[in-house]
């Protein structure tokens, strides 16, 4: 800016970046379908985008049921990993997949010009058909894909140069062209070789699957109906290790109360909770009328935490006569409060129905007795520190100084401050309800010539009142 002559001069400068609070309700769901790309995390956010990728329900898995009443109960984002067998090498400790891609290929004569697969892998591949139709026009042929024979695509007048491309869209081909030579008409023939990649699968496949979630952000996570102990302790410590995500699982289906009292003793994780019992649905595919299953809660319960999250806030506890189960028709079992007392000491969560209520989630408790015994406590912090990882990058390699100091705290209360505002913290003033100290005092010269910057941080996180005791007494 020029200063020629005596006046006022105005110059606009960047303030300090304020810190946004992240999304706290994108779910993680590991399971078996009958369809849907291997390996690999993939978002869907309605139940219409799951049953296109990954089909629909199956009786050998819970894990439709589990999405469906995630985006019943208010849940609208979701990574699915599908699960299936890996051969694990001795030598190396590679993994690779069991499942395979149904596949034919189209010919020139006796040479072939491309390869036919499906979207991939699975059995289901395997009722694709594929038609090859001479076209009107010279050099041109139709393409029909037919599956469990009825006409889904049809590519018209096209040659193998535009087929490659056009195929791009399908929803159930993949093409590798060999050469640019149309093929031969041919009638349908039948991809082959489709293998769905269940026989052997353990409980080392199901955590192993996990690691698709490593790149996508993810807070929630469940392996629905999968109560392998082994497999609970192993998403536990995935949660743990990340920090970011909190893992929802269930008491096996069939057990009676005393029975899930004992299942969970020992069990211990601040980043993780169980409920109980099952929940009862109504079952698209079962027989005779009206069906319904019995099926684990995780999902619903998944979806719950989201609404709640969306509509209040993450420090809002996910339980209560307003946190009702949709889409959930009964339990597998009613428990009495009586009972409810043998489950709270060893942290299980219970799912309840009440007359003029409905079926609620009646306990908000982590897997630990320490500090965060609670679910929306533990999830809280986790909050605060990932909308700080991701909003204070600015901050690296700044000079270490009293400007960078006081940047820093006035981002960070800021951030606070909202939540403060918001409900999320308890105390009358902001000065009760958390603090934020960056100054000399935390970083000494010995501290700035090693290059770091400490910046110390207390929250008063709002708790949920788990027992309201009302005391009576006669007024004289």
């Amino acid at each position: 800016m020029e200063t020629l002559h005596p006046g006022l001069y105005f110059q606009e400068v960047a303030g300090t970046p304020p810190v946004e609070g992240i999304s706290t309700a994108t779910a993680g769901f590991v399971g078996i379908t009958s369809k849907g790309r291997v390996g690999e995390a993939v978002l869907v956010t309605n139940w219409s985008q799951f049953v296109n990728e990954f089909g629909g329900f199956i009786n050998d898995s819970y894990l439709a049921y589990s999405v469906r009443g995630f985006f019943e109960n208010g849940g609208s984002r979701a990574y699915i990993v599908r699960a299936v067998h890996y051969d694990v090498s001795a030598e190396t400790g590679a993994h690779t997949k069991t499942s395979d891609v149904a596949s034919t290929q189209l010919f020139a004569g006796e040479t072939p010009v491309a390869t036919i697969n499906a979207k991939n892998d699975g059995a289901w591949g395997n009722d694709i058909e594929v038609e090859v139709v001479e076209g009107k026009k010279e050099g041109r042929f139709t393409l029909n894909v037919y599956y469990k024979g009825r006409l889904e695509e049809a590519y018209l007048e096209t040659n193998m140069r535009n087929l490659e491309i056009e195929v791009e869209k399908s929803r159930l081909i993949d093409i590798i062209s060999i050469s640019d030579t149309n093929p031969d008409v041919s009638p349908k023939q039948s991809l082959e070789g489709g293998v769905d990649g269940l026989d052997g699968i353990n409980d080392e496949d199901y955590l192993y699957s996990l690691e698709a979630f490593n790149p996508v952000p993810i807070n929630l996570l469940a392996i629905p109906g999968e109560t392998s102990k082994i497999i609970q302790m192993g998403m536990f410590k995935y949660a743990e290790d990340r920090g970011d995500v909190f893992a929802i699982t269930e008491i096996p289906m069939g057990l009676n109360v005393n029975d899930a009292r004992d299942y969970a003793i020992g069990m211990e994780t601040e980043f993780g909770a169980i409920y109980y019992p099952f929940i009862q649905v109504a079952d698209p595919i079962g027989f005779g009328k009206n069906p319904t299953k019995l099926v684990p809660p995780s999902g619903h319960i998944i979806g719950a935490i989201a609404r709640t999250d969306n509509s209040v806030g993450v420090w809002r506890a996910p339980a209560g006569t307003d946190v009702k189960l949709l889409g959930t028709i009964g339990l597998e079992y009613n428990m009495s409060d009586a009972e409810q007392d043998i489950l709270n000491p060893v942290n299980i969560n219970a799912i309840r129905a009440f007359d003029g209520e409905g079926i609620c989630i009646w306990g908000t408790r982590t897997l630990s007795s320490g500090d965060y015994k609670y679910i929306p406590v533990r999830r809280l912090v986790n909050f605060i520190e990932q909308s700080l990882k991701a909003n204070m990058l600015w901050t690296v390699f700044k000079p270490n100084d009293e400007k960078l100091w006081g940047m820093i705290k006035s981002s960070v209360e800021g951030f606070l401050s909202t939540i403060w505002a918001q409900g999320g913290l308890k105390g009358a003033s902001a000065s009760e309800a958390f603090f934020v100290k960056c100054d000399a005092e935390l970083n000494t010269p010995d501290v700035v010539d090693q290059g770091r910057t400490y910046v110390d941080i207390g929250i008063a996180p709002q708790k949920p009142a788990e027992f309201i005791v009302f005391r009576i007494s006669l007024k004289r």
